[in-house]
């Protein structure tokens, strides 16, 4: 999951979901939010390409360990 490579977080304000203020804040540091799919979901915009490199290494670790 992208969390567990640290290119997303889950983040609640004052036990509320993020506001307006927040979701500035964040794009401001380019951490863009999910939206009203998983409204505590915030993702780091480089994070896609990035992912798909850390995915397809640990798979070929797991495969030439076997």
């Amino acid at each position: 999951s992208d969390h567990q490579y640290g290119f997303a977080i889950d983040m609640a304000v004052d036990g509320r979901t993020p506001g307006t203020r927040e979701r500035d804040i964040a794009a401001k540091h380019n951490i863009k939010w999910y939206g009203p799919g998983d409204e505590v979901h915030f993702y780091h915009n480089t994070s896609g390409a990035m992912l798909k490199k850390l995915k397809k290494k640990r798979l070929m670790t797991l495969l030439k360990n076997q």
